[in-house]
């Protein structure tokens, strides 16, 4: 239940809304028109959430620390070593920065993704731009007559004798 998207949203403290407000502020640094796509807008709500968790998570890491001992007891309660524990926690706050970046490449607002888009509109732009210049070329004859290059081969052949 508390790690609900919902229950998030009703605990936020005053900088967890503040945050959250930031990155719903990113369609409009970028440019991005929500009204028209209603996905787009779910997805950058998905993307405030998972900030907002990622900091949350952070700022408990760093209050708290994670536990990387675990005492190892005989079965009359005497304490005999103690062994490591996997630090689990780290591991989810890992998985939850990469969540984020993949959700981030999804919207095309990482750099990496915002140039790889631009390369593809200059590329499809100089596409359209070769596509005008040989439709003008085609378009300037009347037609295709294979005729044409017979009569020119004959005359090539009477120069040439």
């Amino acid at each position: 239940m508390y790690a609900k998207d919902e229950h998030l949203r009703e605990n936020m403290d005053e900088r967890e809304e503040e945050l959250y407000d930031w990155v719903l502020s990113w369609p409009d640094a970028y440019g991005i028109d929500l009204e028209s796509d209603p996905s787009t807008a779910h997805d950058f709500q998905t993307l405030a959430i998972e900030i907002v968790r990622e900091a949350r998570g952070k700022d408990y890491q760093l209050r708290h620390g994670e536990v990387t001992q675990k005492a190892v007891y005989l079965p009359d309660g005497q304490q005999i070593d103690s062994e490591t524990v996997p630090e689990a926690l780290t591991e989810v706050m890992q998985s939850q920065v990469r969540l984020i970046q993949k959700i981030k490449d999804s919207l095309g607002i990482t750099r990496k993704q915002q140039m790889k888009d631009e390369k593809a509109e200059s590329a499809s732009e100089l596409m359209d731009d070769i596509v005008g210049v040989m439709g003008n070329l085609v378009g300037d004859r009347e037609g295709y007559d294979p005729d044409a290059f017979d009569d020119q081969d004959e005359q090539d052949k009477q120069d040439e004798e």
